[in-house]
């Protein structure tokens, strides 16, 4: 599924589906007063962009480590998300998986004792 996919997926589309579309700026604010680590999956076939750099830094301040899966046809790099969230303390945290960003927080407690080292 994707709100655009590429050229070369043409042969498996079989239709179209009207989904809801919130802000992720909405999403992240509605979750903080839950309290703890928030951790961050995105994995939106492409949209991942949009999402990242729509959202302004400061929205971002309440997640403690984000996880984006990143797709070719997405429109930016890796290195164009890591930047838009450095302000607010994000540091790329290296992975073994090559289409995934992965960034924490500085002052952010890790999400597992045993998840990757800093």
């Amino acid at each position: 599924h994707s709100l655009h996919p590429p050229d070369s997926w043409a042969q498996w589309e079989v239709g179209t589906q009207r989904v809801p579309v919130e802000a992720m700026a909405d999403i992240l604010e509605e979750v903080r007063p839950i309290g703890g680590p928030l951790v961050v999956k995105i994995n939106t076939e492409g949209e991942e962009c949009k999402i990242v750099l729509g959202t302004p830094p400061e929205a971002w301040v309440g997640v403690s480590e984000l996880f984006v899966e990143l797709h070719e046809w997405a429109g930016c790099s890796d290195t164009e998300l890591e930047a838009h969230l450095a302000p607010v303390g994000f540091r790329r945290i290296p992975t073994p998986l090559e289409r995934v960003l992965r960034l924490r927080r500085e002052e952010a407690p890790r999400s597992d004792p045993r998840s990757a080292p800093t």
